[in-house]
C-alpha cells in the first residue's frame, strides 16, 4: 500500500526529532554524567552499592538505548504496519515531549542549563515530535490506519 504524504511527513519529522535528541544527549553527556556522580557522592546508600560505578556509567547509556528502541518501535508500527496502537504511542510520546519542553523552558527561565545547544536541540526535537504526531490525524492518515472518514460511513 502506498503511504500517504502525511505518513511520509510523520516519518521525516520523527527521524529528525530522533537525530536532534541524540545530538542533545551527546552535547549534554559529560554534564549529566557529572550530575549522576555527584548524587552518588553525597548519598551513603548509593556509595555503599558495589555496583555504583557501573550504574553511573551505564545509566545514561541505557536511557539512550531505550529511547532509540522506542523510536524504532513506534516508527515501525506507524509507518510499516499502519497500527492504530502505534499512532497512540506516537501521541503519548508527543505528550511526554510537551512535558519535556515545559521542563526545559522552566529550567531556562530559572537559569539552569546543561548546554545551550543541547537545550535547543532537545526543544526542537520535542516540537517536531508533537508536529509529527499531529500529522497522524489527517484524513489521509485515517485511511492509512483503516479508519473510515465520517463522510464514508454508511447510515445504519
Amino acid at each position: 500500500m502506498h503511504r500517504p504524504p502525511s505518513i511520509v511527513r510523520f516519518e521525516r519529522m520523527w527521524w529528525t526529532s530522533a537525530l536532534l535528541s541524540l545530538i542533545a544527549a551527546y552535547l549534554s553527556w559529560d554534564r549529566v554524567q557529572h550530575g549522576i556522580r555527584a548524587r552518588f557522592a553525597v548519598d551513603p546508600a548509593l556509595r555503599a552499592n558495589p555496583f555504583g560505578a557501573v550504574v553511573v556509567d551505564w545509566t545514561q547509556v541505557a536511557g539512550v538505548a531505550i529511547t532509540i528502541a522506542w523510536t524504532v518501535i513506534v516508527w515501525f508500527l506507524v509507518t510499516r504496519r499502519a497500527s492504530g496502537a502505534g499512532r497512540w504511542l506516537a501521541v503519548l510520546t508527543a505528550v511526554l515531549s510537551g512535558v519535556q519542553l515545559a521542563i526545559l523552558l522552566g529550567g531556562l527561565a530559572l537559569g539552569r542549563t546543561l548546554h545551550p545547544l543541547s537545550h535547543g536541540a532537545a526543544a526542537a526535537a520535542a516540537v517536531l515530535t508533537m508536529i509529527a504526531a499531529a500529522a497522524l490525524f489527517t484524513s489521509a492518515s485515517r485511511t492509512w490506519f483503516g479508519e473510515a472518514d465520517e463522510t464514508e460511513r454508511q447510515p445504519v
